[in-house]
């Protein structure tokens, strides 16, 4: 990532040109998805589902989205300690929360994340712990849903008939698996004479995933709270279903809404959209639930993540007319060395 404060407005003018093209791409995957889905579902039934449901259990759903992003600020305190470094707890919410509100606004589903990296180092936090910080905030998030969907595995490995399917999802968690013993061995396995400055990026992230994730009380606690996490999506999605009168196992949601996350967070649509929807309709028709049903539960999803990430926006537009940079509260210990 670049540092905001050194960036020319060369670089500037070709990230925006890169940015909206890749957003033009995105939107047009999304929306060719939701089309696709569309063109081969009941939209009646569709209609129906939107035109009865129950705004209590919707409510309810926002509500315990929202109540997330508390559970979100707590664990990345929890990984800037490990990190030798700290902002408060109301800075980290907010930042957490304008963060929300671009991954709902940028082409893909953790475009956030970005603007959270400039927002922490605006905060006065260092580059690298501003940046390493929030992408083990991401892998933590990334690693509870490898959890759920590990203590799911048997479940979905029942529901899928195909054997090719069913292996190359078993495989494909492998896979992530992998990746993240490799990221946390890359700083004691890659030679030091061989330095680029690509390399040198995935060495300091190594080196600073190593003090969380191996730490085991940081560890303990930051992924416990990403786990609960997980689980409090799936409640959300079970209030989205009650909203709509479909009967779906709490167990259920949150094991199977899981690998819906996984697919939305790829970089090939604008925040999940489309993305998401389809995995739902795929992932839930597994144990019945009717395309109508799973697609009108995807888009509710959608629909009240823009409505509970309003807040992050407004809270943007306030610190921008200010001219509020948010340095005061950020404090740096000091970045981790090498030697750790």
């Amino acid at each position: 990532m670049t540092d905001p404060d050194n960036q020319t407005p060369t670089d500037a003018g070709g990230s925006r040109l890169k940015s909206a093209i890749g957003f033009a791409v995105r939107a047009a995957v999304s929306i060719g998805l939701i089309t696709l889905l569309l063109a081969n579902i009941d939209r009646d039934a569709l209609l129906d589902q939107f035109r009865d449901i129950e705004l209590s259990w919707a409510l309810a759903a926002a509500v315990l989205l929202f109540s997330l992003a508390f559970v979100q600020a707590v664990r990345w305190i929890v990984v800037l300690k490990a990190c030798d470094s700290s902002v408060r707890y109301w800075d980290s919410l907010r930042i957490v929360l304008i963060g929300q509100f671009f991954n709902q606004t940028l082409p893909s589903a953790i475009g956030g994340d970005a603007v959270r990296m400039w927002e922490a180092r605006r905060a006065g936090l260092p580059l690298r712990i501003a940046v390493t910080s929030i992408v083990i905030d991401r892998l933590l998030g990334l690693a509870a849903v490898l959890v759920v969907v590990g203590v799911g595995l048997p479940r979905m490995l029942g529901l899928i008939d195909d054997p090719v399917a069913r292996n190359g999802y078993a495989l494909a968690i492998v896979g992530l698996i992998c990746c993240y013993v490799g990221l946390l061995g890359f700083s004691r396995i890659w030679p030091k004479r061989l330095r680029f400055k690509i390399v040198d990026a995935v060495l300091k992230l190594s080196e600073d995933a190593r003090l969380v994730l191996l730490a085991p009380k940081a560890s303990a606690q930051a992924l416990g709270l990403a786990v609960l996490a997980q689980i409090g999506l799936g409640l959300c999605v079970n209030s989205l279903a009650r909203s709509i009168g479909a009967e779906i196992p709490v167990s259920d949601c949150i094991l199977l809404f899981s690998p819906v996350i996984l697919f939305s967070t790829l970089p090939i649509s604008v925040a999940g959209w489309g993305a998401r929807e389809g995995a739902m309709v795929v992932v839930f028709g597994l144990i019945g639930l009717a395309k109508p049903d799973a697609l009108a539960i995807s888009l509710l999803f959608g629909l009240i993540s823009i409505l509970v990430a309003m807040p992050g926006g407004a809270l943007w537009l306030i610190a921008r007319r200010r001219g509020e940079t948010m340095p005061a509260s950020a404090q740096a210990v000091g970045e981790p060395t090498n030697s750790r």
